[in-house]
């Protein structure tokens, strides 16, 4: 539910004039969500002067504004009629004119009211207390209005928080698939999906509203693909390892794979500063070594013939107390990691394969390729 909820998100923010239907640019949508807290501080400033907080927020940048954490933070206390003033002029949603907020808002009036008609009889009702009671200043608080509250700041918040743009959201994913992808059954499904409930899968109809939209959905079901090949590898050659953990407790694996191998050592030797505007390093080099000793000969000549620009995947395994002894197609896609201790996967791409002397034995001209020395 929370992916298909995120599609109707996705698709309710989409980067397109809502009125004419054309792409908007970067800058388009920086002026239109700048257009709407302006419009958020002028209604502070006309409406609410008196109200410290949002005489303060009237005169905030927007930086400092439009996070989700800061408006949560802005809006969360305020009444609720002030809640209802600003969706009315803000987010253009009369309160009083949707039948389900009105219904929300009268079910908090209501219970609001049988909560302090309820304190009084039993302040009433009470034989010790004898001296006269002091007003209330405080509203009893109710799980009704709570709700209500809770909704308006959200409908508030999803109207002015800072657009995420889809090409900022693409350069954030990883270039290879993690573990979170990988063994996300709502994200890729497994084998036997019988259909019963609905997939948050990219649709490719005969219109789109958009060419990126386009692009865009090959673009991930091209991914999911992906994955979902690469998965089957995954369970394919994890359980021929055996992993399990010795007396020490530490991970061995007492069987063997025709493409996985254990790890004789990870140096990583470069890290380079990420690049302008971004949070992650621009290049991250490593040095993986493997031990082809007790290979078969077939098995030894593919690990050898690793080219530059060939991908391979490293799995960071903590063998359970208790191995797997079932069957492999009984577990569920979730259920597959913690059975075989899987807790990282990271894809790499090979640059040149060395042998123990150092020998770049992956040159891609087959005439100057020399044997591989030593396991």
């Amino acid at each position: 539910v929370n992916q298909l909820l995120g599609i109707l998100r996705y698709y309710e923010n989409f980067e397109i004039d809502d009125t004419t239907g054309k792409p908007l640019s970067r800058r388009e949508i920086t002026d239109l969500h700048y257009e709407r807290l302006q419009l958020l501080q002028r209604t502070c400033f006309s409406d609410f002067l008196d109200n410290q907080s949002l005489r303060q927020l009237a005169l905030s940048n927007v930086s400092a504004l439009d996070t989700r954490e800061a408006l949560q933070q802005n809006f969360g206390t305020l009444p609720v009629e002030v809640l209802t003033v600003l969706c009315a002029k803000v987010c253009y949603l009369d309160v009083s004119k949707d039948p389900t907020l009105k219904g929300m808002e009268d079910a908090a009036v209501a219970a609001q009211e049988a909560a302090e008609k309820a304190e009084v009889e039993k302040e009433q009702a009470d034989p010790q207390s004898n001296r006269p009671k002091k007003k209330r200043k405080k509203k009893v608080k109710t799980e009704e209005e709570q709700r209500f509250r809770e909704l308006l700041v959200e409908i508030v918040v999803n109207r002015l928080e800072r657009p995420s743009l889809q090409q900022d959201d693409i350069e954030k994913m990883p270039l290879y698939p993690t573990e979170d992808l990988v063994w996300d059954p709502n994200l890729v499904p497994e084998e036997h999906y019988t259909g019963d409930y609905s997939l948050a899968l990219p649709k490719l109809n005969l219109q789109f509203l958009t060419i990126h939209d386009y692009l865009l959905r090959n673009f991930n079901l091209y991914r999911l693909e992906s994955t979902y090949e690469i998965r089957g590898d995954l369970t394919d050659q994890l359980p021929r390892t055996r992993p399990a953990l010795n007396q020490d407790g530490v991970t061995e694996f007492h069987g063997k794979a025709r493409m996985a191998l254990p790890l004789q050592g990870l140096e990583v030797m470069n890290v380079k500063r990420p690049k302008v505007g971004e949070t992650v390093p621009a290049e991250v080099r490593a040095e993986v070594k493997i031990c082809l000793t007790g290979v078969l000969p077939q098995i030894r000549g593919e690990w050898d013939q690793l080219r530059e620009h060939d991908v391979i995947f490293l799995l960071c395994i903590q063998a359970p107390e208790v191995p797997y002894e079932g069957k492999i197609a009984d577990l569920s896609v979730s259920e597959f990691p913690e059975r075989f201790g899987v807790v990282t996967l990271r894809g790499a791409e090979v640059t040149e394969l060395l042998d123990e002397e150092g020998n770049v034995i992956s040159d891609p001209n087959p005439a100057e390729r020399k044997t591989p020395v030593g396991d």
